[in-house]
């Protein structure tokens, strides 16, 4: 008659220590647990009681037993507060670098936890940043996903990205996920780990799936300092992504005006058109963004220039109306606030002089 478990599982889910001494002395095995599908180390590890994880230790339950997913007891050390745990399983013995069927070690799934304690304990104890999993992802590409930023900034210099595993799925995946951490520091403004990135070699030219380019993503404003890194590694500035629009069309769209002089200073042609005939001027006109078409228009942006609707970005400035009439604003077209107004009216005027001086 096969026994009733749910006793013993609930004295380890409690960490009732006395309760899993009797059980065990009432001839409760590693065996016997094992063939009936329940693993006492993992439990007790999962929900953190230390002391029975010592007692099932000293019971003769072992390091190396592995449950239906290929996980030892290590794999389930993985939560912030298993810190004293994690300790005793590594000084009794347990493989740092064991995996399970996904291939992850535990410092893939602490990092994928946002365990930062832990990510730094297990680095210091040797475990390998640089390992991937059969998906070809490193403990970094787990921890970006999953948006931990500070382990991000922990592994990212001591993880080698341009190592390739040798499993055939492991090279494209790693190259993406490379690409990806790249993106995520360009985007979230963290200039120490692009400094590594680009240290390692790692490629910095993969867009993404909307076909824009890192340059692309750094145009949008919000890092100057990024931006700058990136032109000093000598990029296409006239790369573009899936409608034809270039990095500048990207800043000029943004209003972000560091940006816009930052690229015209690095030599971004003003006058390049995206897939509706739009160049950067249109785009800062369209989106009133003054400063930006003052600066396109000192580096000799033609205004007179028209898209494929045959408009100028002065027909399109003038089409963004000042003052909205309230029958229009009920049907949902926004009226402008009085600092649009301003904004619209500075464009026009820049504009006006620009094609009068023509």
């Amino acid at each position: 008659m096969p026994v009733d478990l749910t006793p013993f599982r609930k004295a380890l889910q409690q960490g009732d220590r006395a309760a899993v001494r009797r059980f065990l002395d009432d001839g409760l095995t590693p065996a016997t647990l094992a063939a009936a599908g329940l693993f006492p180390l993992h439990e007790a590890v999962w929900n953190g009681h230390a002391e029975v994880v010592a007692d099932l230790l000293e019971a003769g339950f072992s390091l190396e037993a592995r449950d239906h997913d290929g996980r030892t007891p290590l794999h389930f050390a993985h939560l912030p507060g298993h810190r004293d745990i994690l300790i005793l399983l590594l000084d009794r013995g347990a493989d740092l670098h064991a995996r399970n069927r996904h291939g992850e070690t535990l410092l893939h799934l602490a990092a994928r936890w946002g365990s930062d304690e832990l990510v730094e304990l297990l680095v210091a104890r040797g475990a390998d940043p640089s390992a991937v999993d059969l998906q070809g992802r490193t403990a970094l590409a787990h921890a970006s996903q999953a948006n931990f930023p500070d382990i991000v900034r922990f592994l990212t210099p001591r993880t080698h990205l341009a190592w390739m595993p040798d499993h055939p799925r492991g090279p494209v995946a790693s190259r993406r996920d490379a690409a990806a951490l790249v993106r995520r520091a360009v985007q979230e403004g963290f200039p120490a780990s692009l400094d590594d990135f680009i240290r390692q070699g790692v490629d910095l030219t993969t867009p993404d799936k909307e076909g824009r380019f890192l340059l692309h993503h750094a145009a949008q404003g919000r890092h100057p300092d990024i931006l700058v890194r990136l032109l000093g590694t000598g990029p296409n500035l006239h790369c573009r992504d899936r409608n034809g629009g270039t990095p500048l069309h990207t800043a000029a769209a943004h209003g972000a005006v560091e940006a816009v002089r930052l690229l015209l200073l690095a030599g971004a042609d003003p006058n390049l058109d995206n897939a509706q005939g739009d160049t950067p001027l249109h785009t800062a006109a369209r989106g009133r963004h003054p400063e930006a078409v003052r600066l396109l228009l000192e580096a000799r942006a033609d205004p007179l220039r028209n898209n494929h609707q045959g408009k100028t970005p002065l027909q399109l400035a003038r089409e963004v109306a000042v003052d909205v009439p309230a029958h229009l604003v009920e049907f949902g077209r926004p009226a402008l606030n009085p600092g649009e107004q301003e904004a619209n009216r500075r464009i026009i005027d820049l504009l006006t002089r620009a094609e009068q001086e023509r």
